[in-house]
């Protein structure tokens, strides 16, 4: 930009000046501009001779090379004086303070991950003029420090990340939120939504369901019989739905899997093997109940107890 021009021309010119510092006190004094330095033009340079192949060398005088870096910076001066509104000229800090902002919103209004953001401040940090941004993307979006703690379960590990923290974020990124809220519950491999309550990582799926879902029942329960005030706004949770396939289903509900003869959810058949599958050729069994599914009356069908019967 004009201004860093302007800076470094300036240092440039008090570097020589600084140069020729031991020059005569005389030579300094008849000086006009303390920033431009006497420069002693020797008399060899002035060649005027009548043969055609000698150069012809042409310097400028002390105060001719002084108006002229007057000029040059008092054009530079006006350029920018015209091209702002208050006359002032942002520092390279200002300026990355406002290129850090702009970064970083535009990181999180895209959901822009850690690693490529990273690899965008590397490459900007080889520009001049962005030298002082933030190398690291957790510097850039001010990522508290504080380490995350994750549960070790049979097969994995586990975080919950918990559902009152997203409920005091819709909050902050929605108006006229209800007081009424309705959960819909999603448990599968899909991502079906970009915040889910918690997360797992493991080379299979957990052993345990009970202990994969502990922390989710238990923060739901307290938020179904409590509800949580946001905002002085007394808040009630319901749970609408668990949305899932039939092998999650099975999961967490705790029971035979699909292909089980005993796997039927809705009433006791007893399923037959035919043809490589399982099919349910009796249609009048009793149905299952709400008690005797909760009791795990049912011990062809129930794998044992499971940790969702407190919120079903």
């Amino acid at each position: 930009s004009k201004s860093t021009r302007y800076r470094h021309r300036k240092r440039a010119v008090l570097s020589i000046s600084s140069l020729f510092s031991s020059s005569s006190d005389e030579s300094l004094e008849n000086n006009p501009n303390p920033l431009i330095p006497n420069i002693i033009i020797p008399d060899s340079l002035h060649v005027n001779t009548e043969n055609t192949n000698t150069i012809e060398v042409n310097t400028l005088h002390n105060n001719d090379l002084n108006s002229s870096y007057k000029n040059s910076d008092d054009n530079i001066l006006n350029d920018l004086s015209s091209s702002s509104d208050d006359n002032t000229i942002l520092s390279d800090d200002d300026k990355c303070e406002d290129v850090e902002f702009i970064i970083a919103r535009w990181a999180c209004r895209n959901s822009i991950c850690h690693s490529v953001l990273d690899d965008l401040l590397f490459s900007l940090s080889k520009c001049s003029q962005l030298k002082n941004l933030p190398k690291d993307s957790r510097t850039l979006l001010h990522t508290p420090s504080t380490s995350t703690v994750l549960k070790t379960i049979e097969g994995g590990l586990y975080y919950h990340f918990g559902i009152v923290n997203e409920i005091e974020y819709l909050f902050k990124t929605h108006k006229n939120v209800p007081t009424v809220l309705q959960l819909i519950v999603g448990v599968d491999d899909l991502p079906l939504m970009k915040n889910p309550p918690s997360a797992y990582y493991g080379k299979s799926k957990p052993s345990d369901c009970n202990e994969y879902m502990q922390d989710f029942v238990d923060e739901l329960c307290t938020l179904i019989n409590v509800g949580i005030v946001v905002n002085n706004v007394h808040i009630k949770v319901l749970l609408k739905a668990i949305i899932c396939d039939a092998p999650a289903k099975s999961y967490i509900l705790n029971f035979r899997g699909h292909t089980a003869k005993n796997s039927c959810l809705r009433c006791s058949t007893i399923g037959q093997y035919e043809n490589n599958r399982v099919y349910f050729p009796d249609l009048t069994s009793n149905l299952r109940t709400h008690r005797d599914f909760v009791a795990c009356i049912d011990t062809e069908f129930h794998c044992g107890e499971t940790v969702i019967s407190k919120i079903l």
